[in-house]
């Protein structure tokens, strides 16, 4: 039975002195871990794509350039890479340009379905309809199209690389500022 006077542990915290204001600063500090795990992982993101555009790293392929400016990074809340005026190459540029802009914008969508209150998500990667092919099937055909020496599954390789500097990156970002 519930005492107005005397709640006890089932009267909730409105009868408890300082109670509205121990649970709006701890309010205060679980959204900065949430904003902080998004801005971790937007920054793990930009350290990756950092990585594979490093000499003696394996490299995005370079022909035109169309595959490297088709990266992106995506939030529920926004676009952190990828939109404004990215400038496609080639006589597909302005197609290049329409299905990035929707790849991103679809991206961002998706991120927005998998976010909850305590788990924030990214999406990352590049829009041109290649790119899987591109990383999967490099062969001695496609090398010599490209003016970098390109590597099967150059993405995957530094992502793996990397794990332990992008997971420090991310526990760096969450932790409370004070």
């Amino acid at each position: 039975m519930r005492n107005a006077k005397h709640p006890g542990t089932s009267g909730g915290v409105n009868y408890l002195k300082g109670m509205t204001e121990v649970v709006n600063r701890l309010n205060i500090e679980l959204k900065e871990i949430k904003e902080g795990s998004v801005k971790g992982l937007v920054k793990a993101v930009a350290y990756i794509r950092e990585e594979t555009e490093k000499q003696g790293n394996p490299m995005t392929p370079y022909d035109k350039g169309n595959l490297k400016r088709s990266w992106f990074c995506v939030s529920k809340e926004r676009v952190h890479v990828g939109s404004g005026s990215v400038q496609f190459k080639g006589v597909n540029a302005e197609k290049f340009s329409s299905d990035h802009s929707k790849g991103v914008n679809e991206a961002q969508a998706e991120v927005g379905t998998k976010d909850t209150e305590n788990r924030k998500h990214v999406m990352f990667g590049y829009t041109m309809k290649y790119s899987g092919f591109v990383h999967e099937m490099l062969g001695a055909h496609l090398q010599s199209k490209f003016g970098r020496t390109p590597e099967p599954q150059w993405f995957q390789k530094n992502i793996n690389k990397n794990r332990c500097t992008i997971v420090e990156i991310i526990k760096e970002n969450i932790q409370i500022k004070k």
